[in-house]
């Protein structure tokens, strides 16, 4: 990614505005304009007012909203829009950071106990991750000033924001049971399992001994991270629909782990595997059933 040197304009923006809110709508609107290709934020901030300018301006970005009070958001019918449970993101950080990857992760550490260690898994997920605090003690003040990597967009008694750029990036595999979830703690098939992202371009590259295989990434989250973090919107109803109406497209592994929930549209992954050692075909009955049970569960 970037150099500190073209990092330069988001740190000026500090000092656009005295409000911490604006500064960190600036740092967020001044990395994603960067992009070329398809993009994912993932908000687990404090409210919807970074998702608000943020949606409308970049229409066609996925945002993950795992904030407070998202029921504005979800009566504006955003179409890249999904909505998840805030408490069970927060319950399940460890498992969500580990399974999941996004371009820029917006981070409230307001109220969070354990935000040392919130924070560095947060870092494990996200090519960028902007968070801020406010009113943070003495304690924790000089605990942040202690990071590496950080560029402080703004710093003083009532608030800090900081700007991490990342070096991820692994994932662990997902798999689903229809009668629960589950995401096993590493690979089965492979060596590893690896993210190649820039501004212009995104890849998964999974390796087999000398073999690398590389699919472009899909923007998006895991349908089966959505239905471990409550996800709410789209909702359960409007999921099967969308998924009965892409059910034509020819796949070598239809399943629950292998669908990229994309606001009202889907994706599929890890498509002419050859460790799957199954004919490409559309959504069989049995497939569908057991995905619409995995949703109904």
């Amino acid at each position: 990614m970037g150099k500190n040197k073209k990092r330069a304009g988001i740190l000026a923006l500090a000092f656009l505005s005295c409000s911490a809110q604006a500064v960190i709508e600036q740092a967020a609107v001044a990395l994603l304009v960067r992009y070329q290709r398809p993009i994912t934020v993932w908000d687990n901030g404090n409210d919807t007012q970074l998702a608000q300018p943020l949606l409308k301006k970049f229409d066609s970005m996925i945002y993950i909203f795992s904030a407070g009070h998202p029921e504005t958001l979800i009566a504006q019918r955003w179409p890249r829009l999904i909505v998840l449970d805030a408490e069970l993101v927060r319950s399940h950080w460890e498992i969500v950071t580990d399974a999941e990857q996004v371009d820029l992760l917006l981070l409230s550490l307001d109220g969070q106990a354990a935000w040392q260690q919130y924070l560095e898994r947060g870092k494990t997920m996200a090519d960028h991750l902007l968070f801020w605090v406010h009113s943070p003690d003495r304690f924790m003040k000089a605990q942040l000033n202690k990071l590496t990597n950080v560029i402080w967009l703004d710093q003083d008694e009532r608030v800090m924001v900081g700007l991490i750029e990342t070096q991820n990036h692994y994932l662990r595999r997902k798999y689903s049971l229809f009668d629960g979830i589950t995401i096993h703690a590493g690979p089965l098939h492979y060596d590893y399992y690896r993210i190649a992202s820039d501004y212009d371009s995104k890849f998964f590259l999974k390796r087999r001994g000398a073999r690398v295989f590389k699919t472009v990434w899909e923007p998006g989250i895991n349908l089966i991270t959505y239905k471990l973090c409550g996800g709410s919107y789209p909702t359960p109803q409007q999921l099967k629909q969308i998924i009965c109406e892409k059910r034509s497209i020819v796949h070598d592994d239809w399943g629950a782990h292998n669908i990229i929930l994309q606001g009202n549209d889907i994706a599929l992954i890890d498509d002419h595997d050859p460790a799957h050692c199954k004919p490409r075909q559309a959504c069989s009955e049995q497939d569908l059933d057991t995905i619409i049970m995995f949703l109904n569960s």
